[in-house]
């Protein structure tokens, strides 16, 4: 890159078209005329693929057995601990899981 006065340019034999279409895509692609056309966020979808990735990387939670007796339910395809019923929580944690 070459600084000529207050602007950039490419350096001698090189050309930096493609700089310039990368930026008018980033502007075009945020405004809301392009997302009504095109009827698709790439940021957010941007946005979920990284959230699926991150999730396919993590490793589960271990069950840590510390030789206590206790019971397991399936809710929603996982597994939780059922809760004593005497803890405070544990009907509202109950109702909140079985909405989801």
């Amino acid at each position: 890159m070459n600084n000529k006065k207050n602007s950039f340019k490419a350096a001698e034999g090189a050309n930096d078209d493609l700089v310039m279409c990368l930026v008018m895509f980033a502007w075009v692609s945020t405004q809301q005329y392009f997302k009504e056309i095109v009827n698709h966020d790439i940021r957010k979808q941007i946005q979920l693929e990284k959230m699926n990735q991150i999730e396919e990387d993590v490793l589960p939670a271990p069950i840590m057995d510390d030789g206590l007796q206790h019971d397991f339910e399936i809710t929603g395809g996982d597994i939780w601990e059922v809760a004593d019923g005497s803890e405070t929580y544990a009907t509202f944690i109950r109702k909140s899981m079985a909405r989801l």
